[in-house]
């Protein structure tokens, strides 16, 4: 059971960085291909909640065994700053 749910949160946050890498670049030729179905917020959020779940689970078996609190620092940081991020697009978008 751990080692599945290890590797569905191994896997989702392998997508999710494909995704965030690769979809910036890609936005730029969905209007000339026609394809609005992929520019929906709803995907995004999909994608991030399933990885942030999974990889949330993976943490707390992680620290009963290992009993470390470094994995856990290194994901808080990175969703402060995702947090932050969206913060700040949303102060931007509003002014605009």
């Amino acid at each position: 059971m751990k080692t599945t749910i290890a590797k569905i949160g191994f896997y989702s946050n392998i997508i999710c960085a494909i995704h965030c890498t690769i979809f910036p670049l890609f936005m730029v030729f969905l209007p000339t291909a026609g394809l609005y179905l992929f520019v929906d917020e709803l995907i995004e959020l999909v994608v991030l909640f399933v990885s942030t779940f999974f990889n949330l689970f993976n943490l707390c078996l992680g620290y009963k065994k290992h009993k470390s609190n470094k994995a856990l620092s290194v994901f808080a940081f990175g969703f402060m700053f995702f947090l932050g991020s969206n913060l700040i697009k949303d102060l931007i978008t509003k002014k605009s």
